[in-house]
């Protein structure tokens, strides 16, 4: 299978969101092979996106 568009960056990630291994491809264009059972998680970052970062959590006083 091949994914292209306007992406900078990809990898997949676990169901949890957990990054594993980046793909090695070129700039918008990814391409991955799938079994027939399998289901992947792909996260992709387009240009001028900013990595996001949580924000620490507070409790109510």
């Amino acid at each position: 299978m091949t994914i292209r568009g306007r992406f900078d960056e990809a990898r997949g990630a676990d169901l949890l969101g957990r990054p594993l291994e980046p793909p090695a491809d070129a700039p918008g264009v990814l391409r991955l092979t799938l079994e027939a059972w399998e289901i992947r998680t792909l996260q992709l970052r387009m240009p001028g996106d900013q990595p996001r970062v949580a924000s620490p959590t507070t409790t109510p006083s």
